[in-house]
């Protein structure tokens, strides 16, 4: 708050009282929510964090058998069929723009790629069975539980309700934020 004077107005009372803990960003991406996986697990299988699909199937796949989970992703239909996984396609789920035109994903020809690789995930058990009637609360249970490997939420939510949870249990985990996957190596999500 020191270093940014506006930001540290917008969380203060005029008497200098904090009165709020927002989610205030100083760079050039506006992301408060994104993927979180077990760190520890990834150490313990010798896995890096997955960057591309193919690297988030591996992944997912390899935890799962080293762990028996009940799935490798725990996500609602929602962030599935939201921009939480198209976006590796460099497409979006609805309308969006590319470079000044107005495209509609499920229109693309990429978008057919998504599809099947989400039907393939689904198949795997990546993609939780249940994944239509997940919710935050379901999805939270599942990293509490050990029952998923990675899941879509809030830093400032989801993270902070498992850590509570996880903790009241006298348990340890240590589960990070990673990047929104990629197609390719190298590619910015």
């Amino acid at each position: 708050l020191e270093d940014y004077p506006e930001l540290a107005r917008q969380a203060k009372t005029d008497d200098g009282t904090i009165c709020v803990f927002g989610a205030y960003s100083i760079s050039d991406y506006n992301c408060q929510s994104g993927y979180m996986i077990r760190q520890d697990w990834l150490d313990e299988a010798g896995l890096e964090q997955p960057v591309t699909i193919q690297d988030w199937e591996d992944t997912m796949l390899a935890l799962i058998d080293a762990r028996g989970l009940t799935c490798g992703l725990a996500m609602s239909a929602d962030n599935i069929m939201g921009d939480m996984v198209v976006g590796a396609w460099r497409i979006g789920s609805t309308y969006y723009v590319d470079e000044g035109i107005v495209k509609y994903g499920p229109s693309q020809d990429a978008y057919l790629d998504y599809l099947t690789t989400m039907k393939r995930w689904y198949d795997l058990g990546i993609i939780d069975a249940d994944a239509a009637a997940m919710d935050a609360n379901t999805m939270e249970q599942y990293m509490i539980d050990g029952e998923a490997a990675a899941c879509f939420g809030a830093a400032g939510g989801n993270m902070g309700n498992i850590y509570t949870a996880v903790e009241a249990r006298d348990q340890e985990i240590n589960l990070v934020g990673v990047q929104y996957p990629v197609l390719n190596e190298g590619e910015e999500p």
